[in-house]
């Protein structure tokens, strides 16, 4: 039993140090040397269910006005790295008055591989406002 319980917590080690490596690995190699290189402030995966692979990804544009060129950035940048990921959340954030150094969610949006595939890379920021706005779901935003 104890023999067990030990290889159970090896193995729990490894698969958690292992997400740690790709999430960092993820976050300071896919994203150099794109517009959102050092804006990505979170990468989570939900691979619960191994048939549909969901990323979640929390970043700080520079500006509001940019959010979508940044989130089809992001997009087509996931579809091109993590070939298993079905759903990618996306959450624009700001951050807010010094003191609580909390952060607002200005923008949230849910896009699915198929979409991230349509993506084009070189005509982002021609098309990412009228043709690549409308291959996410955007939430709504609860602040508070």
């Amino acid at each position: 039993m104890k023999k067990i319980l030990s290889r159970s917590v090896l193995m729990l080690s490894i698969l958690i140090g292992f997400v740690a490596t790709t999430t960092a690995q993820a976050k300071k190699m896919t994203f150099s040397g794109s517009r959102v290189e050092g804006k990505i402030l979170q990468i989570d995966f939900d691979s619960s269910n191994k048939e549909h692979i969901i990323m979640y990804i929390k970043w700080m544009p520079d500006k509001e006005r940019d959010v979508i060129i940044d989130a089809s950035t992001i997009a087509m940048i996931v579809s091109q790295n993590f070939p298993d990921v079905s759903t990618l959340s996306l959450c624009a954030v700001s951050s807010a008055v010094i003191p609580t150094n909390a952060l607002i969610i200005n923008w949230h949006g849910v896009i699915d591989r198929e979409a991230m595939l349509r993506i084009n890379g070189q005509r982002i920021k021609d098309y990412a406002k009228k043709l690549y706005r409308p291959l996410f779901i955007e939430k709504k935003c609860i602040q508070g």
